[in-house]
């Protein structure tokens, strides 16, 4: 219900930002601002919904619109050191030195491609200078953050 509730969404916040206006505000303002519009769009569209979804929706859209969809989470986990994608469904994340399935939830394969040439055409950083490596025929993202500094001891 989630999924189509966004896909809903994202194209009508899309076509009501103002860019005009959020240029003029600080990142912050931006981001509550951003988060308000996603909620009473996704409030407009389903008002029966209780105020936990309306948010996790709200954050699916603004994910979608200014990130890389369905990755995102699995970005903001600092616990992830690796994520490995090849299905519209399913990835494989790196936590410490064990892998695991995780679900993820593209729409379908070519939401996963459009996410896989958006990265191709580096319209997303990373922070911490993630290693990326992207197939297109067939879709495969690999995204890995770097390892931690080694300590080492003198004496």
């Amino acid at each position: 219900m989630t999924n189509q509730l966004r896909r809903q969404v994202v194209p009508k916040f899309a076509n009501s930002l103002n860019l005009m206006a959020i240029s003029k505000m600080d990142p912050e303002e931006i981001r509550h601002h951003l988060t308000q519009k996603a909620q009473q769009l996704v409030e407009a569209e389903q008002p029966e919904l209780d105020a936990a979804t309306i948010q996790h929706v709200a954050e699916q859209v603004l994910d979608e619109v200014f990130g890389l969809g369905p990755l995102e989470p699995l970005l903001r986990d600092s616990s992830i050191v690796a994520i490995d994608l090849a299905a519209v469904d399913t990835a494989r994340v790196q936590r410490a030195d064990t892998w695991i399935e995780t679900p993820v939830y593209f729409d379908d394969a070519s939401h996963l491609r459009r996410t896989a040439e958006r990265l191709c055409d580096s319209q997303h950083s990373f922070p911490e200078q993630w290693s990326v490596d992207v197939q297109l025929d067939p879709v495969h993202i690999t995204i890995r953050r770097p390892a931690p500094a080694k300590e080492t001891s003198l004496g």
